[in-house]
């Protein structure tokens, strides 16, 4: 008797998003209907043996991750690498390289707080800027992947997780993707601009009347502006630190001094008020240089005839008001993260647009999934039909960076519209 094939169902579906400041991740259980988020802190140590010895699993367990990466090293992810490793983001680094041991972790994460079994199997789709996303690349980290994940140790023991589906994505294909289902064919008649602005990486692609052009990516993100301001204002102050880029964001636009003056490390009040007034002063003017910075890029990349900006990332919130003014005297229409809306419950206090493109992406593949094993699909955050029909197609062609079709009606009328808050935005954000 011929042994008849079954398909191996996943344990959990899984979306990754590795930003610079932040590692997050989306899972969730076929035929559940409550997803988990987790997040991290991004960075990594390598670490020997012998130090793996030492560590003790205390607190919950984004505070307490390493992972064995066979025939590698050994690795503290996250605020273990930070706090107790003096790990780094490593910046500079391709998250591509970065990848595997940061998804161990993760993955290791989600064992413990969905109680699964030691070995498990995993759906997974995975975030990366455009230029990390060739076919290249995806068929070379699948191999990695698999290889590293067959068997790796943790603070709980060995797990095993055989990738059922691997899925790798362009920053911004989420938040582009439902954007456009929204639009249905109207998006045939404009010409629109994604624009993602991360910690590390600004990335923009073109929609021309429904041809998509292969998108870019630069370093213009919120590290270039944090770089530019502790140069300037001196100061003993470190990019690394992470106090920096909370005090720059929570001075606003406006650069606080009375925010400022808690980077100083003098003693006496009036050195300390003399160095929120420095602080400030390098504040503006490498705010300034940033935005421009940002806003000459958009202008290099985008067409003359614009209708519509869609801006998304935590770093875009930062100088929202320049964009906006920007735009505005343009002419052209801004809508932010795509129109995406994410629970407050999920984001637990972060901001909306850290997390508009994991959950946009999220939401597609786990109906994917629930359809490809004919499991139901009970969550709610499904979109509308109509929606599904357009941005599955959209979404597909996205992320091959294909045309997705050609027209030759007349471009939208623009339309000036003033920077309206997106739901659930919050104002002065701890993190990017």
């Amino acid at each position: 008797m011929t042994a008849i094939k079954t398909k191996t169902v996943p344990d959990i579906v899984v979306t990754l998003d590795l930003g610079a400041s932040r590692t997050k991740a989306i899972a969730q259980q076929l035929g559940s209907a409550a997803p988990l988020v987790v997040s991290m802190n991004p960075e990594l140590a390598d670490i020997s043996h012998e130090s793996v010895k030492d560590l003790k699993s205390e607190g919950i367990p984004e505070n307490s991750c390493w992972v064995e990466v066979p025939g590698v090293d050994h690795f503290a992810v996250g605020y273990l690498a930070r706090a107790r490793f003096g790990g780094i983001s490593q910046l500079r680094d391709l998250k591509y390289e970065l990848a595997v041991p940061k998804i161990a972790g993760v993955l290791w994460v989600l064992q413990q707080k969905l109680c699964l079994t030691a070995r498990f199997s995993v759906s997974m789709s995975l975030l990366l800027p455009p230029g990390e996303v060739s076919q290249h690349d995806k068929a070379l980290l699948l191999s990695k992947l698999a290889a590293s994940l067959a068997k790796f140790d943790t603070p709980s023991g060995q797990l095993r997780v055989k990738i059922v589906d691997f899925e790798l994505m362009p920053e911004g294909g989420g938040v582009f993707g439902y954007r456009i289902g929204h639009l249905g064919t109207d998006y045939k008649q404009k010409t629109i601009a994604l624009v993602m602005l991360g910690y590390r990486n600004a990335s923009c692609f073109i929609c021309d009347r429904g041809n998509l052009r292969p998108g870019t990516s630069s370093d213009l993100g919120m590290f270039w502006m944090v770089n530019n301001f502790v140069g300037r204002a001196k100061g003993g102050l470190s990019g690394d630190d992470l106090q920096v880029v909370q005090a720059l964001v929570a001075a606003g636009a406006n650069c606080h001094l009375e925010v400022l003056q808690g980077l100083s490390r003098k003693r006496s009040a009036n050195d300390i008020r003399s160095d929120g007034g420095a602080f400030a002063s390098a504040a503006r003017i490498s705010r300034d240089e940033y935005a421009r910075a940002v806003v000459r890029w958009i202008k290099s990349l985008a067409p003359t005839e614009l209708d519509e900006a869609i801006l998304t990332g935590g770093t875009a919130e930062y100088v929202a008001p320049e964009l906006d003014a920007y735009f505005v005297k343009e002419g052209i229409t801004v809508v932010w993260n795509g129109g995406v809306v994410v629970s407050p419950d999920l984001l637990a206090g972060e901001s909306l647009s850290r997390y508009a493109d994991a959950w946009s992406v999220h939401v597609k593949s786990f109906e994917r999934f629930s359809a490809k094993y004919k499991i139901p699909n009970l969550s709610t955050a499904t979109p509308s039909v109509a929606e599904r029909k357009t941005s599955d197609v959209t979404n597909n062609n996205f992320h091959n960076n294909l045309n997705i079709s050609n027209s030759n009606g007349n471009s939208a009328k623009k339309q000036i519209t003033k920077y309206v808050r997106p739901k659930d935005f919050i104002e002065m954000p701890d993190k990017l």
